[in-house]
């Protein structure tokens, strides 16, 4: 393919989004240039279908920098950038989480989004543009997407709104600081921080980053118009309407007794207990000779049931709260559970809480230091040190679950991230 390009100004710079010159085996790749800082996004879908009862899509997005791009090295002893920074899995979660929500239903293979900054700018931050550069890939490859999507950065100063704020550390005091994602119609993800601003202040800036980032829309559809890319067919998902229909006959009531339960593990329980009997009920109805789809193998109408009686208990929940006005412990749409706050459990540490809420519990650790203490921030977009850190954990036995030890995971980045910025 030759290469095909499109070039707009956007906020008094130079944007450029270009296929058919680099990646070109990738089901889909945008070289994408916004003043100085340039990035490659590429995506590629497996060719071989995953199982249409997978139950999730297996979607993976991936962005990574390298310090050439700033004309910096590592510092530090070692000097082979080795596994993503925290900063780049963060920036990832913010790419992800607009991208997700447009794949189609039926669409499960196994797919990924790679976005590689080459060369950074300052003036022109990275992150924003990797959300629409990301698109635009998928925009023009064979993957189905209901795009697409692009995104800007509103920040608010000395009363005035900036569009697209320059992105070096001196810069970066703002009363308002939000990034902001959307489609044609709406908007698909916020994330950001502020000084208590107004609701004035935040409807303000919502609007004027949707109206913003229509020329990056625009641009997107050009692009696609021009590669005209053959997206894949649907695949029709034969549904057991007759094994459908048994479960939720043969469920309901041991749904709506197991949601009316207060104590959660109680609930598990009998939430399990009911399972356990569809499934008994549905194996006793092949035995005699029910005709339900892939009859003759008794393992996948088993795990179609689990799937089928999972659906029903999320549906229940949702009709208790829609029609009801209830939550799943029984509390109305207002109602806080019990809050309880314990001090100093830990005698050696500088301070120590626990905090529960119902049958949520966290505990919490405070240790203070001196300035060699401080963590030292080496990224390609800044150098810099932290004297506050937040770390959070997620243990699997928070939640009754078996789970092996590990290093935190984006989650629990993401999550931690999000603590301290409040």
């Amino acid at each position: 393919m030759n290469p095909i390009k499109e070039s707009i100004l956007f906020e008094e710079k130079n944007l450029s989004l270009e296929t058919g010159r680099y990646a070109r085996q990738a089901d889909g790749s945008v070289w994408c240039t916004y003043g100085g800082t340039v990035m490659l996004a590429t995506t590629v879908a497996s060719k071989d279908d995953s199982p249409p009862d997978i139950g999730f899509f297996p979607l993976s997005v991936d962005y990574i920098e390298k310090f050439y791009a700033a004309g910096r090295f590592p510092g530090g002893f070692l000097k082979r950038e080795s596994q993503p920074s925290t900063a780049e899995k963060l920036t990832a979660r913010l790419i992800d989480r607009p991208l997700r929500p447009l794949f189609p239903d039926w669409f499960k293979n196994e797919t990924q989004v790679l976005i590689n900054m080459f060369s950074y700018d300052s003036e022109c931050d990275p992150k924003v543009m990797a959300i629409t550069c990301a698109s635009a890939a998928l925009m023009i490859s064979d993957i189905p997407f209901n795009g697409p999507v692009a995104a800007c950065r509103i920040a608010k100063k000395d009363g005035e709104y900036i569009i697209n704020p320059p992105d070096s550390e001196e810069d970066r005091k703002y009363e308002l600081d939000i990034i902001v994602a959307g489609n044609r119609d709406s908007i698909v993800m916020v994330e950001g921080e502020a000084l208590e601003a107004s609701e004035e202040d935040m409807t303000h800036a919502l609007e004027l980053a949707h109206k913003s980032i229509q020329p990056l829309l625009d641009i997107q559809h050009k692009l696609a118009e021009q590669v005209n890319p053959v997206k894949r067919e649907e695949k029709i998902i034969q549904v057991d309407t007759v094994l459908k229909e048994f479960v939720e006959k043969n469920s309901t009531d041991e749904i709506a007794k197991a949601l009316s339960t207060t104590d959660k593990l109680e609930r598990y329980g009998i939430i399990k207990e009911a399972k356990n009997k569809i499934v008994e009920k549905v194996l006793q109805e092949l035995e005699k000779g029910t005709e339900f789809l892939d009859a003759d193998n008794p393992e996948k109408v088993e795990k179609r049931t689990k799937e089928f009686f999972s659906s029903f208990v999320k549906e229940g929940m949702r009709q208790m709260i829609v029609k009801k006005g209830k939550r799943i412990d029984g509390r109305d749409l207002t109602s806080v559970r019990p809050i309880t706050i314990d001090l100093g459990v830990l005698p050696k540490v500088h301070g120590s809480a626990v905090f529960t809420r119902g049958e949520t519990q966290s505990l919490g650790t405070v240790t203070l230091g001196v300035g060699h203490d401080e963590q030292r921030v080496d990224t390609v977009t800044e150098e810099d040190s932290k004297t506050f850190m937040l770390h959070y954990n997620f243990p699997s036995f928070s939640v009754g679950e078996v789970g092996r030890l590990k290093p935190p995971g984006r989650r629990e980045l993401g999550h931690g991230n999000l603590a301290e910025r409040a």
